[in-house]
C-alpha cells in the first residue's frame, strides 16, 4: 500500500496559476523547485515584463533566487518554463450576484 502511494506521488502534476499578485507569487515560489509539479501556466492581465520584474524584487519575500528571463510569453526559471497569458476568465463563478 505505501509502495503505491509513493508511486502515485511520483507523477507531475501540472498547475496553471489564475493571478500572479502576493499571493500567486508566493504559491509560484513555493512549488517552482518542487520536483512533481510543473507550473505550466500564468494568467494575469497585468503587463509580462511588470509581472517578472515584481517576481524578481518582490519586497517581502525578497530576491527571486535564480535568474528569471522573459522570453516572449515564457517565463523561464532553472527548473521550468512558464507560459504567460492575459486572459480575462469572466465565466468563473465567484459568489457574487
Amino acid at each position: 500500500m505505501l509502495l503505491m502511494l509513493m508511486q502515485h506521488w511520483r507523477e507531475i502534476v501540472k498547475i496553471a496559476i489564475n493571478g500572479f499578485g502576493r499571493i500567486g507569487r508566493s504559491v509560484f515560489r513555493i512549488l517552482n523547485n518542487r520536483e512533481n509539479i510543473d507550473v505550466v501556466a500564468i494568467n494575469d492581465i497585468f503587463d509580462k515584463g511588470a509581472l517578472t520584474y515584481l517576481l524578481k524584487y518582490d519586497t517581502v519575500m525578497g530576491r527571486f533566487p535564480e535568474e528569471v528571463p522573459l522570453e516572449g510569453d515564457i517565463l523561464k526559471t532553472q527548473s521550468q518554463s512558464v507560459k504567460l497569458l492575459a486572459e480575462l476568465i469572466q465565466h468563473l463563478y465567484l459568489g457574487r450576484n
